[in-house]
């Protein structure tokens, strides 16, 4: 719960009463391992597919997977990226091992290389837009040093976030969308490269940590209610148009291409706003995989005074409460995990913020439920001595006259 995880093992009854917590626990089982591979070995699939384009070949083949395997595809937010990944995780090792349809030794082999995403800002004043290399961490693995070669360039991979290394200064070209990029890792030896895989399309979502910084990057699949931008080949505008006469998707403003006479363009404010797309078909069915959302309820918090790097608020400033989903209403529930005490529950309109008095530090479990459906998010409140007093880096001065210069917003007398 200090990382922001929410329990989910449950206990079981009878004889596995303690049994089931590992059981409830498992993602991917040996058998499930083993038809995966049979499915990859069957469909040739050797491209250096990241883990959500490997994700959507996968759904789309689903049809001969037994039952806990399928239910695992169509599992709900709470454990998506879990099995996101570890499909990835099993396609990789695969890979690594030559190929075979079963593993006989059934250990673990890491993949030999890095992937990377894509990391989004701009400039509001100049308006200059820049794409940068993301790189992604291995699940389950913690690599102290990373050095990769660009050129005649060397970088290396500091941890930004967990499961994410910094941006890296190199730019992004259009030849690297269209193409994907390989990039030698140098250090350590069991590496070799970090991969920007070639996609057709990236969906970019705003920073998860900090929603106002202004920052999009590809951290996760957007979220009911998230505006997220698209970032497409001109190609997929007809498939887009599409899912937007049949009110399952909107976006604002005219499609905007990025580079000069270029086949790439950015669709902004984009938003899922309909759950019924089992009836529509495009051409492109990867993008219809990865837009189709997997949950009917999310829950949102926005606004109040955040904690950098912790994810928390501050107490009698905490998030406002948004419940987004399909239904009119929902059931909200908030309770303080410190003494068990339910402070809030009642039933809630869905897609209109509320604010509530958090006026006590601590974890508080907010839940929502509507037939059958529930989603779950975990708020953190720290009292104001939990902050620490950031140290003053000076960056970028302009000189205002000769007595005056400015740092950032600080305005100081030259010395």
């Amino acid at each position: 719960m200090e990382d922001r995880f929410l329990p989910s093992a449950q206990r079981g009854g009878g004889s596995a009463t303690y049994i089931n917590y590992p059981i409830s626990q498992s993602l991917l089982r040996r058998t499930d391992k083993d038809k995966l591979r049979k499915l990859f070995q069957e469909k040739q699939w050797q491209a250096e597919w990241d883990a959500q384009t490997l994700f959507a070949h996968v759904r789309r083949e689903a049809g001969g997977f037994n039952i806990h395997l399928k239910e695992l595809l169509r599992e709900n937010k709470q454990r998506h990226e879990a099995i996101v990944e570890a499909l990835h995780q099993v396609y990789e090792q695969w890979k690594a091992q030559g190929c075979p349809t079963a593993d006989k030794n059934n250990y673990c082999s890491w993949s030999r290389h890095l992937f990377c995403g894509l990391y989004r800002v701009e400039d509001p004043f100049l308006g200059q837009l820049d794409y940068s290399l993301y790189p992604k961490q291995q699940r389950g693995r913690r690599l102290e040093s990373v050095e990769v070669k660009q050129v005649d360039n060397t970088h290396s991979l500091r941890e930004e976030r967990p499961g994410w290394y910094f941006p890296l200064k190199c730019l992004v070209s259009q030849k690297d969308l269209d193409n994907g990029a390989k990039y030698q890792i140098i250090s350590p030896d069991d590496l070799d490269y970090l991969i920007l895989p070639a996609r057709d399309f990236w969906i970019l979502i705003p920073d998860p940590e900090n929603p106002d910084s202004g920052a999009y990057a590809s951290w996760e699949a957007p979220s009911l209610g998230t505006q997220f931008i698209l970032l497409c080949k001109q190609e997929l505008l007809s498939d887009i148009q599409r899912l937007q006469d049949e009110h399952l998707l909107e976006w604002s403003c005219t499609p905007q291409p990025i580079f000069n006479n270029s086949g790439w363009v950015e669709l902004q404010e984009c938003m899922v706003v309909s759950q019924a797309w089992d009836g529509v078909f495009i051409k492109n069915q990867t993008l219809k995989y990865a837009l189709q959302p997997s949950v009917k309820l999310s829950i949102s918090l926005s606004g109040g005074l955040r904690v950098p790097k912790i994810g928390a608020w501050l107490v009698n400033h905490g998030p406002k409460i948004t419940i987004f989903g399909f239904y009119s209403t929902a059931e909200l529930k908030v309770t303080r995990l410190s003494d068990n005490q339910t402070i809030l529950e009642r039933s809630q309109s869905t897609n209109t913020s509320i604010t509530l008095d958090f006026a006590h530090p601590g974890d508080y479990l907010i839940e929502a439920t509507f037939a059958g459906e529930s989603s779950q998010r975990l708020v953190k409140i720290v009292d104001w001595n939990y902050l620490d007093i950031e140290k003053c880096v000076h960056r970028e001065v302009m000189p205002i006259n000769s007595v005056y210069h400015i740092f950032g917003s600080v305005i100081q007398q030259s010395c």
